[in-house]
């Protein structure tokens, strides 16, 4: 099951423990620690959500301008990536490979496409990997210029799915009950 989430505001509470290194992209000498850099990509500074470096992405075609090394996964797991996007000419996407002990792609689980506006977004998605997955790899997509800044993946002990049973109030609502509509209380988009 693949659910995702894009707000404009930062979520409630403390950001979890990462299982990602350098998520952050503030580590490294000439390129970010733990990450490969592809053609269009760039270790930016100055515009960064959080801290003062960022990974800028240029692509005229759809495409990865960068990932994470690959990191152990525990198969049967809920795991919530987790990042924060910009796009002010263009797209971007953050996904996940899940890998096989061999190192190959067995399934990709991918957010929606972020699209225009020069302010970050929080963007999550949770996935669970299966027995023959043991490992992901994180990677960040661009189509036109975006840029990807605090970046984790961590445990999921507990589900953003506030209503699962989507049972409506007495207005006729789908939101936990007393509370508003789960969209519009924490701002999220459907871009």
């Amino acid at each position: 099951m693949l659910r995702f989430f894009v707000v404009r505001c930062p979520p409630n509470g403390s950001a979890p423990p990462t299982l990602l290194p350098n998520g952050s992209f503030e580590e490294g000498q000439t390129t970010p620690t733990s990450w490969r850099i592809r053609a269009g990509c760039e270790w930016a500074s100055g515009e960064a959500h959080h801290g003062k470096r960022y990974l800028s992405g240029r692509s005229a075609k759809d495409r990865v301008v960068a990932e994470s090394e690959s990191l152990a996964l525990q198969p049967k797991t809920d795991y919530r990536l987790h990042g924060w996007l910009r796009c002010p000419n263009g797209e971007g996407r953050l996904g996940v490979d899940l890998l096989n002990q061999q190192g190959q792609i067995v399934r990709q689980q991918q957010s929606p496409r972020v699209r225009g506006g020069s302010e970050w977004r929080y963007l999550a998605l949770e996935c669970k990997p299966e027995m023959s997955e043991t490992a992901a790899r994180v990677w960040f997509r661009v189509k036109g210029r975006a840029g990807l800044d605090d970046v984790g993946l961590a445990f999921a002990a507990t589900s953003f799915m506030g209503n699962k049973a989507l049972e409506g109030d007495d207005r006729k609502r789908t939101s936990p009950r007393g509370a508003e509509p789960v969209a519009a209380a924490h701002g999220m988009t459907n871009s």
